[in-house]
Parts: structure tokens; C-alpha cells; sequence
């Protein structure tokens, strides 16, 4: 048996560019919309940021977790997300 705590929700990105994440920092705000809600506007914080890679189709990837402000009854593990960095760090 294992439980969940609904109520604390993580996002996990693992397709961030080495060009995209020198532009991010933790405490960052995020923009959340769930494909399968479109409706559903939510908003959230970078909580992490690794500093390890993955090298996919040659390209340098990393993992962010972002932490979900807020809930919804409608929201289900493993659903796809759409996210938008806000006030990304300038060049």
C-alpha cells in the first residue's frame, strides 16, 4: 500500500535545453496548463533545478520540479502538462 498526498503536487520536466536553463532559477514563477484541461489555469514555483544531465537525440537535457500552487479535483498522476516560465533570467 502506498499513500499520496494529493494536496502538495510536483511537476517534473526532464526536456529542459541547456539554452533554457541558464535562463531559470529556483523561486521562479511557472504557468501551468494541463493538456487535458485546457480551461484549467494554474500557477506554480521552480522548486528545483538539477544540475545533472541526460543526453537524449544528442541533446543536453535537465530535469526541473516545479511545485503546483494550489489543486484540483480533476488533476490525475501522469497527466501532460504545458508550462511557461515567467520572468526568465535575460541573456
Amino acid at each position: 500500500m502506498s499513500i499520496a498526498d494529493f494536496s502538495a503536487w510536483i511537476i517534473k520536466t526532464t526536456d529542459i535545453t541547456e539554452l533554457e536553463v541558464v535562463k531559470l532559477a529556483e523561486g521562479q514563477k511557472v504557468s501551468i496548463k494541463p493538456d487535458a484541461l485546457p480551461d484549467l489555469q494554474l500557477k506554480g514555483t521552480v522548486a528545483e533545478i538539477s544540475n545533472a544531465y541526460t543526453l537524449q537525440g544528442g541533446d543536453i537535457l535537465y530535469t526541473v520540479r516545479i511545485r503546483v500552487d494550489g489543486n484540483d479535483p480533476r488533476l490525475r498522476w501522469g497527466m501532460t502538462v504545458e508550462t511557461v516560465f515567467l520572468e526568465q533570467l535575460s541573456d
